[in-house]
């Protein structure tokens, strides 16, 4: 829940790392 706000920057920078991943699961979480 503490990433929600991050979850933006996240996918931006998610798409090139492997965060992306663990940004889904937050987001499903």
């Amino acid at each position: 829940m503490q990433n929600r706000p991050k979850q933006k920057s996240s996918l931006s920078r998610g798409r090139k790392k492997k965060n992306c991943s663990s940004v889904l699961t937050n987001a499903m979480s």
